[in-house]
């Protein structure tokens, strides 16, 4: 490769990486033209095949969203096995990204389902890939998934009753105070606590529990 680039010509950085149990930087941006040829002492083929990494053309999935079903499946299109992909670990949070440290749930067989719980909280589903020697690779981070709360309008959020979860999509911040904020969707306002990290003008979805404090309605989002 290195040889045909060079009968190319034109201006080219090579960047060269062994990949094993490890990763081992042989070369790092440097000139076409300051490449040497790699040597038996600087390549030896090594033990270890990367996994597969999970993705739309490796795991079909329950579209993510607001859904009717809590059981979330998860499905492998590829065969386990040396070459493809030893098994994966899966884990279920509320977070859009995780860290995994391999104590996540296994996955080795066809399929994998989760049932989500009746929750305001957003839920995403992190995929991560082994070889055949335990080594993890690439993660997939699918979601949100929301159960069982269907988005309503200021006006039916207020007149549901108290401890009712809610959720209101698309509406506009209009006030910010020290421990409330209020939002605004279709003309009609709500009052929500705390503020968190919400700021005049913000477009949101805000998700909580329905509350009354005080004769006013509030969405409680803790």
């Amino acid at each position: 490769m290195i040889g045909k680039q060079r009968k190319i010509g034109g201006k080219c950085l090579v960047t060269t990486v062994l990949f094993s149990d490890s990763a081992e930087t042989l070369h790092d941006r440097v000139e076409l033209a300051d490449v040497p040829a790699l040597t038996e002492e600087q390549y030896s083929v090594g033990g270890c095949t990367a996994a597969v990494a999970p993705c739309d053309d490796t795991i079909s999935y329950t579209a993510p969203g607001n859904v009717s079903d809590p059981n979330v499946t998860l499905t492998s299109l590829i065969p386990y096995g040396a070459g493809t992909v030893s098994y994966y670990r899966v884990c279920v949070d509320t977070l859009p990204m995780h860290e995994f440290d391999d104590t996540e749930t296994r996955w080795d067989s066809a399929s994998y389902t989760y049932q989500l719980p009746l929750s305001v909280m957003p839920y995403y589903i992190h995929v991560r890939a082994y070889n055949m020697d335990n080594l993890g690779g690439e993660v997939m981070n699918i979601g949100p998934y929301r159960y069982g709360v269907p988005p309503v309008s200021v006006v039916e959020a207020k007149n549901m009753v108290d401890g009712s979860l809610v959720m209101i999509e698309d509406c506009t911040v209009t006030a910010v105070f020290a421990d409330c904020a209020y939002i605004e969707k279709d003309g009609f306002g709500i009052k929500v606590t705390p503020a968190g990290v919400l700021r005049v003008g913000d477009v949101t979805s805000i998700a909580g529990t329905l509350g009354t404090v005080d004769g006013e309605r509030v969405i409680v989002t803790e």
